[in-house]
């Protein structure tokens, strides 16, 4: 495909369930929110294809499909799907499939792109995207950021696992067929890459390549950062005090053992140290934990948080908790979590095995327990609070991990170019 005249492509990009930039002024943007910037400011025309429903907050955006220009060359278009409450629930399949059917209606609206960058999940839309692109004859890069649906299979008991997988065959069938049919396969890490070619059964292809999750480690304004710490000590934390503090971002449903970690404040406040356990976000194992921690003045629940929030909390907190559940998705992936972590130089404790595991091991940038030990966990707490060296080599070695391989102006640049070379064949 020869590049248009102009020297710009026109590129789609397709993701749900990530914050926007038209969100708020506080919003804390992932990985296409960033992208899209970076192919903006190459000179790139971007249409990102999204969802009414704010996936954190549960919330409908727009109560029909909406177009909303965020500057001259970039544009997202939420499509309109019913609300769900819960993330694994009957109403968000059936928002997933009513979302793939908008934009296959929408899509036929506007002139086409040169290339399209879809992420999988969710599935439906990544069989619309490639169907798309291969009736119009543009490239569609598949990029993976979870194992669906190997990932529901995990939920199910060991006894019927097989009666399970038959119940979901027809996304079995959708995977395959998107990953067999892609340009190219992108993912978050290479275990993510080859897993897509392994359903697609593809063979080398030079433009399947991983480009890690990333964070953008960027100091807020003066005025924001200090409207974030008296926000801070409204909460009842005050962040001139030098004290251990444990953080957490996350939603709060099925995929972390927050028990754990309430658990384990409890118990090493009660033996003399004085640390503090702020667990940000908002989810439908919310007001359990709240239940579950009263009484406890080590643990503090703040809600959702702004980027300011995040980003001075981080730079006084002593480390970063990844209290995952056992899973095998899971442990192929380098998640958000620890790399927002890194970008502060905080030493990382996580219940991962694998990809995450390996690293913190390679680079001595955290600890790892395995999952549901919780006395590792208060252990590997213990050994930080009680040795500040070992803490600070910790969080020496994360913020150069983080500057090496995690930093986003690099690795979405990187994620740039490769788009644009793909374009350009």
């Amino acid at each position: 495909m020869p590049m248009p005249p102009s020297g710009s492509l026109k590129i789609w990009l397709i993701k749900v369930a990530e914050p926007t930039p038209l969100d708020g002024q506080d919003v804390r943007l992932f990985r296409y929110g960033m992208l899209a910037n970076h192919l903006v400011q190459a000179g790139h025309e971007v249409t990102w294809w999204h969802s009414t429903v704010h996936h954190q907050k549960k919330i409908q955006r727009y109560e029909t499909t909406t177009t909303v220009a965020v500057s001259q060359r970039y544009t997202i278009i939420f499509l309109h799907a019913p609300r769900y409450t819960r993330s694994v629930s009957f109403r968000r399949v059936l928002n997933q499939a009513l979302t793939a059917r908008e934009f296959r209606l929408k899509a036929t609206k506007i002139d086409p792109p040169d290339i399209i960058v879809c992420c999988l999940p969710p599935l439906e839309l990544c069989r619309e995207a490639i169907r798309y692109g291969m009736h119009k004859n543009i490239p569609v890069i598949l990029d993976v950021q979870d194992l669906w649906p190997d990932a529901f299979l995990a939920f199910a008991p060991s006894f019927l696992r097989s009666v399970w997988k038959l119940f979901l065959t027809p996304w079995f069938r959708i995977v395959t067929y998107a990953c067999r049919n892609a340009t190219a396969i992108t993912g978050t890490t290479d275990a993510f890459v080859s897993w897509a070619r392994s359903y697609g059964r593809r063979s080398e292809n030079p433009f399947d390549k991983s480009f890690p999750l990333a964070y953008q480690s960027k100091t807020p304004d003066r005025t924001s950062c200090e409207a974030a710490e008296k926000r801070w000590a409204e909460c009842g934390l005050a962040l001139h005090r030098d004290e251990f503090l444990a953080c957490f971002f996350g939603l709060f449903g099925r995929h972390y053992e927050i028990e754990l970690v309430i658990d384990a404040a409890r118990r090493i406040r009660q033996s003399g140290r004085h640390c503090r356990f702020v667990l940000c976000g908002t989810g439908e194992k919310l007001e359990h934990y709240k239940k579950l921690a009263a009484g406890c003045d080590a643990i503090l629940f703040p809600g959702w948080v702004g980027e300011a929030d995040i980003w001075t909390l981080l730079q006084k907190s002593s480390v970063g908790l990844c209290p995952y559940r056992t899973s095998a998705t899971l442990s192929k992936n380098i998640p958000n979590k620890p790399i927002e972590y890194f970008s502060a130089g905080l030493p990382v404790v996580s219940s991962l095995e694998g990809e995450l595991k390996q690293l913190l091991t390679h680079y001595r940038c955290g600890l790892t327990y395995p999952p549901g030990d919780g006395e590792q966990l208060i252990k590997h707490l213990v050994a930080l609070y009680d040795n500040p060296m070992l803490r600070k080599t910790l969080s020496h070695n994360a913020a150069e991990l983080f500057r090496t391989r995690f930093a986003a102006e690099t690795v979405y640049a990187d994620m740039a170019r490769h788009i644009e070379t793909i374009a350009l064949q």
